[in-house]
């Protein structure tokens, strides 16, 4: 048995919304400590997921318990959700998942029972399950940036291209593109900030080496990953041995959304 309640219900609803535009169903794994999901599309990139149990309004869950939830069902299922309206989510035997909207203003309950779904695999059936899980590893290089200064360079961008390339020195960040007219460059050089507004901040930290870090990645899949913007003001690139780009964006009280994507 698990139920859950968020104060906040639209806080799933943006977080299902960033996952939905890379796979269109995934497991939830519900445990006594945390609310978790470890996805991986046809084309390796991988999405993860941990919500922290303690910071839920209230947290129910004796065993571990997994759920596969039709992302585009849920997001519809979530239109039902004013802004302000609490969310308890509840399992339903082995079958289905209940969500219940709460809006202490309209004093209103909205109550959807929503099937789950056996997801077929066929698509990442080359992948084994450890594959699902973006691994902990030391970057060549790490941003922290305003995560709507990323966001905001993506839309300019995509218009232009689908590809672009990512390259770190210790007092910058440039993204380039080359298009059909020539090359933009959008940098972000390394600058603090008053202790007061660290969200506006770009720090740059090189590990291993000092050289400069490149990396070319698909654009499209980073403008969808931007719309974790409204989780967090800040995001994190995480530049990785493996060729790997790790995109964090941190949950304030809760927990971390999580993207890895290969080199282009």
């Amino acid at each position: 048995m698990v139920r859950v309640e968020l104060g906040r219900g639209r806080l799933l609803m943006e977080v299902v919304e960033v996952i939905k535009g890379i796979v269109d169903s995934a497991y939830f794994d519900f445990s006594p400590s945390q609310m978790s999901l470890n996805a991986i599309d046809s084309n390796g990139v991988k999405v993860s997921l941990v919500l922290r149990s303690n910071n839920f309004n209230s947290y129910e869950c004796l065993f571990e318990q997994t759920m596969g939830i039709n992302l585009d069902r849920m997001y519809n299922v979530f239109q039902l959700c004013g802004h302000d309206d609490s969310l308890t989510l509840e399992s339903v035997r082995d079958y289905a998942v209940k969500l219940i909207f709460t809006s202490p203003e309209r004093d209103t309950i909205a109550t959807i029972e929503l099937d789950l779904a056996t997801i077929e695999l066929d698509l990442v059936s080359d992948f084994l399950w450890t594959d699902f899980v973006i691994k902990d590893t030391e970057p060549y290089a790490t941003v922290r940036m305003p995560s709507s200064g990323l966001e905001s360079m993506c839309k300019m961008l995509i218009i232009a291209s689908d590809t672009i390339i990512i390259s770190v020195t210790k007092e910058q960040v440039k993204f380039s593109i080359i298009c059909d007219t020539g090359a933009i460059d959008y940098t972000f050089v390394q600058r603090t900030v008053p202790a007061d507004k660290p969200e506006d901040e770009t720090v740059i930290q090189m590990h291993e080496t000092m050289e400069p870090v490149s990396m070319m990645v698909d654009l499209e899949y980073l403008k969808v990953f931007t719309k974790a913007t409204l989780l967090s003001k800040t995001v994190t690139l995480k530049f990785c041995p493996d060729d790997n780009l790790v995109v964090v964006y941190q949950i304030p009280r809760f927990g971390f959304l999580k993207f890895c994507m290969p080199k282009e």
